[in-house]
């Protein structure tokens, strides 16, 4: 059969939210890829044995973008859909995700991605943010640096199809920003100070160019610590964050931080 899917997750330690997100995909992708950062410390393995076969272990990370370029190279389908643990698919996605696959002008699909604060979607209504989440393998690439996209080199199409996050827990919180966001993002930093030749890549076919985009991301830190901020929190605003209340203030600010933070990690880390 054509136009096979296969779903990616990277996880770690995920048996709260694991088997709901492979509850989802089970009967509307061809084949499942598990990559789990380090070694697994509860049952989340277990669980996933009962869905697929193809299960890896690999050294521990504490981010997931380096694990998602191996387990792309895995995959065997003609589309890849980037899926997390604490990720479901809609039932309107579910129904249609064959039909997208189908078309044969179109590359790369963003569905809508809600924010969520631990109990309601609070931006289903207002139709942002798009999160890119499923390419055709031939045309797409990806760069195993924190905050790297799916891209392609072919066509990208929006569908207001929904991915639901649904962790355990508010993940937009000062907390969360400190003792999560903050340790993440200095892993990112130091990723994007390694040698060219370490950096997972995936589809990449002109590697002057790769090097030139990982030489914009290192350029000029401390300037763009203060641009990313405000562009951050602006950006969110007007595309509808202020309908949601304090709370989407809230986020924005938390946001708009996290991009910073990056920045200054990476002038840190300079070398």
């Amino acid at each position: 059969m054509a136009n096979k899917i296969s779903a990616c997750m990277v996880i770690h330690n995920e048996h709260k939210t694991i088997k709901r997100c492979l509850e989802s995909i089970k009967n509307v992708v061809d084949e499942i890829i598990i990559v789990h950062d380090g070694p697994c410390s509860d049952g989340s393995l277990d669980i996933c044995a009962k869905y697929t076969k193809n299960i890896y272990v690999r050294p521990f990370i504490g981010i997931a973008e380096p694990h998602r370029v191996f387990s792309f190279e895995k995959a065997c389908g003609d589309w890849i859909l980037y899926i997390d643990a604490d990720e479901v698919l809609s039932n309107d996605l579910k129904l249609n995700i064959r039909k997208l696959a189908e078309k044969p002008d179109v590359d790369l699909y963003a569905f809508l991605w809600p924010y969520y604060d631990g109990k309601i979607d609070l931006t289903t209504s207002i139709r942002h943010p798009y999160r890119v989440c499923m390419a055709r393998k031939s045309k797409m690439f990806f760069i195993g640096i924190p905050r790297q996209p799916m891209r392609t080199y072919g066509s990208l199409k929006k569908c207001d199809y929904i991915i639901y996050h649904r962790p355990m827990y508010n993940n937009y919180n000062f907390g969360i920003f400190y003792y999560k966001w903050l340790p993440r993002n200095i892993i990112e930093a130091e990723y994007v100070w390694m040698r060219y030749e370490e950096i997972p890549i995936f589809g990449i076919n002109n590697i002057g160019e790769f090097k030139k985009y990982v030489n914009s991301i290192r350029s000029k830190p401390l300037l763009k610590m203060p641009l990313v901020f405000f562009e951050t929190f602006l950006w969110h605003i007007f595309k509808g964050m202020y309908k949601v209340g304090f709370k989407g203030f809230k986020m924005s600010l938390l946001m708009s931080l996290d991009v910073a933070s990056v920045q200054y990690y990476i002038w840190r880390n300079k070398k």
